[in-house]
């Protein structure tokens, strides 16, 4: 017997409000629901913004992580924060991490950064931050743009 994962969506979508205004607002399916006939989201109806895919990790509060989702990424190999050093360990720990977007390159998710030699190229990393580190979604390239790093 086969067994195949679930391969999750999350759509968004553009939301008109009743002051005038736009937001943008989700709508989760699955491949499954779509071919089976069971996603009665109205997609003729909205302005879709964009489909963003599962990668079947989550983040460090247990949040999906997403195709195109902005994150911040603290590795394992961080130093001792010294015993001068007044931050806090929220504070060191977040000068310590990284940011990254999530892409889909080749056949895998991969966390993508401006490369250090050209910033017009990008750096690939797999989805890996070592067994003491951790993922945090902070936003998307969608609903964040000032996030996205540069």
């Amino acid at each position: 017997m086969v067994q195949s994962r679930e391969i999750k969506i999350e759509v968004l979508f553009e939301l008109h409000n009743k002051d005038f205004t736009k937001s943008i607002s989700k709508h989760y399916t699955s491949v499954d629901r779509l071919i089976d006939g069971k996603d009665c989201f109205d997609y003729a109806n909205v302005k879709v913004i964009a489909k963003r895919q599962f990668t079947g990790m989550k983040d460090l509060l247990g949040n999906d992580i997403y195709e195109g989702d902005i994150v911040r990424v603290l590795f394992t190999d961080w130093p001792s924060q010294l015993s001068t050093d007044d931050r806090s360990l929220e504070e060191y720990k977040e000068s310590l991490s990284h940011m990254f977007t999530i892409e889909f390159n080749g056949a895998s998710f991969c966390l993508v950064c401006p490369s250090h030699y050209d910033s017009s190229e990008k750096d690939y990393r797999d989805i890996w931050c070592g067994k003491h580190g951790y993922i945090e979604i902070i936003g998307n390239i969608h609903e964040n743009t000032e996030l996205i790093p540069q």
